[in-house]
């Protein structure tokens, strides 16, 4: 059985019997929101005739999706649940280090050369670019939910006012009353 795609989290049973499921289905949930699964169904629980597959799906309010559900043969399904994992975990799951390393990289770059700002700006830039893709593939939550949609949010919030102002630093452009604004969006939107 393969889930393609849901959100938050899903147990699946074949014949009553429990199959998996992709973790606490308390606050804080499971997070399976960009992350396929797959099961194997065991042969001893097949019955002749009919089957009955069942899903408990648990989302935050308003939020829940369950993407059609694929029921197949192991050799066909397989590899389209190792490509979608490698895709939406692996690979998000490096892109996440290579960015976070690119900010450690400009950061010592500032360091050396604190005149030259747009090298901090853009630091800060990947830095939060990279929390926030973390978001992708993080499963188990270190903080509560709220904490962390509150980061997230935040990091988007921040992402773009660093982005915005490295942009004016590297092609020269000083806008102290814009860029102050853009500071005070980001701000603001941390407290909202």
């Amino acid at each position: 059985i393969y889930l393609p795609r849901l959100n938050m989290n899903a147990a699946v049973y074949f014949n009553g019997e429990l199959l998996g499921d992709g973790g606490s289905f308390e606050q804080p949930l499971g997070r399976n929101w960009s992350r396929p699964m797959y099961f194997k169904i065991p042969g001893g629980i097949w019955k002749a005739g009919n089957n009955l597959v069942e899903i408990r799906l648990r989302s935050d309010a308003g939020v829940g999706v369950l993407a059609p559900v694929v029921v197949g043969e192991h050799r066909l399904l397989s590899p389209r649940f190792e490509q979608a994992y490698f895709i939406q975990i692996h690979l998000t799951a490096s892109l996440f280090i290579v960015t976070l390393g690119t900010s450690l990289f400009f950061f010592v770059i500032w360091l050396k050369r604190r005149n030259d700002n747009q090298y901090g700006w853009f630091a800060l830039t990947a830095f939060f670019w990279s929390f926030f893709s973390l978001n992708n593939s993080i499963h188990t939550l270190p903080v509560s939910a709220f904490t962390w949609d509150w980061l997230i949010f935040s990091s988007i919030a921040w992402w773009t006012t660093s982005l915005a102002i490295f942009v004016h630093r590297y092609i020269g452009f000083r806008q102290t009353l814009i860029e102050t604004a853009l500071i005070g969006y980001a701000v603001l939107a941390m407290l909202l």
